[in-house]
């Protein structure tokens, strides 16, 4: 092969590794402008509720809810993860679509149609979009940053965020902890409301 040659295509390599850490940059930062809008409500509701700050979010939510967290520390009094995505075992989509489907089978029917629905009506380029901005969040680096008491739940039948993910979650936050709702998976918060209710009330209790 030719000098020039080989300078072209170490040229256009160079290119592609620049375009691909861009991209990954932006699909990061639509999680962090997702959290920054998050965290400016965060004191409209407690000048509405008269109560402390807390966040809660569920999968990606909970990753949107932990960079809010982090990026608005002052406006944030509690921090609750629910079924929080983006273990890093799992960080392709096959893996994850496969998590997924281990979970389905789980969750409520009315829920899975809802899903379908939701799905259908975004279309398959936005189901992927946000699944691959999912996939470039680094949950693992963020939460050892968090300076607010976090619970991490999780149903006992969730394969997308499992039991290891949970602890591992748990562990990394600087006060953290983890709790399992049996009978439940991924959507816990749907199928077994009551429950996640009493254990945050139980959380932010022990904490007042």
């Amino acid at each position: 092969m030719h000098e020039d040659d080989r300078e072209r295509i170490a040229r256009r390599s160079r290119g592609r590794r620049r375009d691909d850490a861009e991209a990954k940059g932006e699909r990061m930062r639509v999680v962090t402008h997702r959290a920054h809008a998050l965290a400016r409500c965060v004191p409209r509701c407690r000048g509405v509720c008269h109560r402390p700050g807390g966040l809660e979010g569920q999968s990606l939510g909970a990753q949107v809810a932990l960079e809010a967290a982090v990026r608005a520390p002052a406006r944030v009094a509690a921090l609750v993860l629910v079924g929080p995505s983006g273990d890093p075992r799992a960080r392709t989509r096959w893996r994850t679509v496969l998590r997924a489907a281990r979970t389905a089978p789980f969750e409520r029917l009315a829920l899975l149609l809802v899903v379908a629905r939701d799905y259908l009506r975004a279309g398959p380029r936005f189901v992927w979009e946000e699944m691959t901005r999912m996939l470039a969040h680094h949950p693992e680096r963020v939460l050892p940053r968090v300076a607010v008491p976090a619970l991490v739940l999780r149903g006992a039948r969730d394969a997308v965020c499992s039991a290891a993910w949970a602890r591992e979650v748990a562990a990394r936050l600087p006060a953290g902890e983890a709790r399992t709702i049996p009978h439940a998976a991924h959507a816990v918060h749907w199928t077994r409301p009551d429950a996640v209710a009493a254990e945050i009330e139980g959380f932010l209790r022990d904490r007042a």
